[in-house]
């Protein structure tokens, strides 16, 4: 007697491996945008604080000092300026958005991989392994359209971490796992 009840053998398929390369991809990516935004924000707060204290020296500097107007309304304007772009550019929200995109695709990164890990291992159906890559590419394109664009630098760079890290953590995930009879 001959059983007819095929087996299905869990395997992750393209779809699935694009979306965790993805996922990785672009927490990479907002992640090198926030250390860009976050040594761009400590930088013009260090250039405000000197800036403005010098210009607060300069002009309250006694008359025998010499120092020319064209130096204090250059300082002034150099202080202007940072507050302007600060104020213009926002770029403590940016950093604020970029880091919390950060934490929620880490967060769905390694959701989908446990997901992931849990289906070739049999723990969890095909049936629910789909409900979370479906609810996982939801939330991801939500976090896409809701976040800033990142730096040509930025995404450089990811790639490269990105490619890194898959060769190194994440092979037994993405090549096909064979079961045996």
């Amino acid at each position: 007697m001959t059983n007819n009840t095929t087996t299905h053998i869990p395997c992750i398929t393209h779809v699935e491996k694009k979306i965790y390369k993805n996922l990785v991809l672009t927490h990479k990516m907002h992640k090198n945008e926030t250390e860009r935004y976050h040594s761009e924000t400590s930088l013009i707060k260090l250039l405000l604080i000197a800036t403005t204290i010098s210009v607060f020296i300069v002009l309250i500097a006694p008359i025998d000092y010499n120092i020319s107007w064209g130096i204090k309304f250059t300082l002034a304007l150099i202080d202007l300026f940072l507050i302007l772009y600060e104020s213009g550019f926002r770029p403590d929200e940016k950093l604020q958005i970029h880091k919390s995109a950060v934490s929620q695709l880490l967060n769905l990164r390694n959701t989908f991989a446990i997901a992931m890990s849990d289906y070739i291992l049999g723990r969890i159906d095909q049936k629910e392994f789909l409900h979370i890559r479906n609810k996982t590419s939801q939330r991801a394109d939500s976090i896409y359209s809701s976040t800033p664009s990142v730096s040509r630098k930025s995404v450089r760079k990811a790639k490269e971490e990105t490619r890194k890290y898959l060769s190194k953590n994440a092979d037994y995930l993405l090549k096909e796992i064979k079961t045996k009879d």
